[in-house]
């Protein structure tokens, strides 16, 4: 596991369910939140125990969910800018992939990590092959690497974590 793998683990271990929960009372949500994705609850279930899927199962309905405009695929930001736990310098949080479904290629400033909790995903970096990542496996993409991510019969949930230049400003699909 690489640095920045280590570090998305090690804060994730940091989050307290029940202080995610006042602070998700707390927020003033706007109007592109969502319910907790229903394909959330099988998906976790179904899923065997792990010290990252047992922290993940204890504060996943206190998060607040949106659905990328691109994609339409469920995320919540758990730590990070805006987020109920602020941090200015270093993002994280869920991002699922439907069944069957393809996130295209972009871009973006930030180091990425991604750790496959549930499911099983193809990641496309730089254009080559696609590469078959199952729960457990880690995917390391550095800054301004055109990346793809695809599933196919079944869905994948991932734990992803930014480092470094954690703007916006030049995430862009190629």
């Amino acid at each position: 596991m690489g640095p920045a793998a280590q570090q998305a683990f090690e804060l994730l271990t940091t989050v307290d369910a029940e202080t995610m929960r006042a602070r998700a009372r707390a927020l003033t949500v706007d109007e592109l939140a969502e319910p907790v994705p229903e394909e959330m609850h099988p998906l976790l279930q179904a899923s065997p125990p792990t010290p990252c899927l047992d922290a993940i199962r204890a504060i996943y309905r206190s998060l607040v969910w949106y659905r990328s405009a691109r994609s339409n695929m469920p995320y919540a930001q758990i730590v990070g800018p805006g987020s109920m736990l602020a941090r200015d310098d270093v993002r994280m949080g869920l991002f699922m992939l439907h069944a069957a479904s393809d996130y295209p290629d972009h871009v973006h400033g930030a180091d990425e990590v991604y750790i496959v909790l549930t499911g099983s995903a193809e990641w496309s970096l730089n254009g080559r092959a696609y590469e078959t990542k199952v729960a457990g496996d880690i995917i390391e993409v550095p800054s301004m690497t055109v990346h793809a991510l695809r599933t196919f019969s079944d869905p994948a949930l991932t734990l992803w974590s930014w480092t470094g230049d954690i703007t916006m400003d030049r995430y862009r699909f190629t």
